[in-house]
């Protein structure tokens, strides 16, 4: 209990989650955790039943994991999920390859995600291991760790929670009643990944343009000033601003 508190925020009460990837509550598998998470399925379980609720408004499942879903499910509580990104589809949350190219999901066995999180967070001389596996053969690799019909090694509990991951959020996502898109393509590649159509609404972002007065005087400062909102991250593409006002 001590990962969690409370306090209060202009009369509005917040409890919050310390989430980190360690083990807890139990758990030690942390890349599980990362998609169910005991430890706050049960304190959520506890508060819902102090603090009856009439509607679970979830803007994202990270860190606090699909089991919220799980408990808010049987507690009979109607759910309404925001995407932002498309973590409910891919562990790495952008569905972008190594390369940058888009990825359309996981596969039957989940066998591109071990791929691809071997490539992203492990050392270089598994990555080039992996480079030289054909698909084929690791999609079997991966299916016998998941059957547990090979011996344990260190990363078999990685590889099953991979594994495992897609079906597990699935089934949790179509437990959800309305899942707001803000995007056709997060709309597209959510029912492409096994959600339900009839769940989807395509909802774009609001932005209010209304009180937005353009402004076409030039400023007196000497040099043209931009502003960019969003995390410096590759894939936000600031560095395509850069590199098109070094073009003009």
């Amino acid at each position: 209990d001590h990962r969690f508190d409370q306090y209060e925020y202009e009369g509005l009460p917040v409890h919050r989650f310390q989430h980190a990837f360690v083990p807890m509550g139990g758990q030690k598998n942390a890349a599980q955790m990362e998609y169910c998470n005991w430890l706050f399925a049960a304190y959520l379980r506890r508060f819902l039943a102090r603090h009856p609720q009439d509607v679970a408004h979830f803007f994202h499942l990270a860190r606090l994991s699909g089991s919220a879903v799980t408990v808010c499910n049987q507690q009979r509580l109607p759910m309404v999920l925001t995407t932002t990104d498309f973590w409910a589809i891919c562990p790495l949350i952008n569905l972008r390859l190594a390369n940058g190219d888009l990825c359309a999901g996981p596969d039957a066995f989940a066998s591109n995600c071990v791929r691809h999180v071997a490539e992203v967070a492990h050392a270089a001389q598994v990555s080039r291991k992996l480079a030289f596996v054909p698909e084929a053969f690791l999609a079997a690799g991966v299916a016998a760790i998941g059957q547990r019909v090979v011996p344990e090694r260190w990363f078999s509990p990685l590889v099953r929670a991979l594994t495992e991951r897609p079906d597990y959020l699935r089934q949790r996502l179509n437990q959800i009643d309305r899942i707001l898109v803000p995007t056709r393509l997060m709309q597209r590649l959510l029912a492409r990944n096994g959600v339900r159509r009839s769940h989807l609404r395509f909802v774009p972002y609001g932005v209010r343009l209304d009180d937005i007065q353009r402004d076409t005087r030039k400023g007196g400062a000497p040099n043209l000033r931009i502003g960019f909102i969003g995390t410096l991250a590759e894939h936000k593409g600031a560095h395509n601003l850069v590199r098109a006002f070094r073009r003009l």
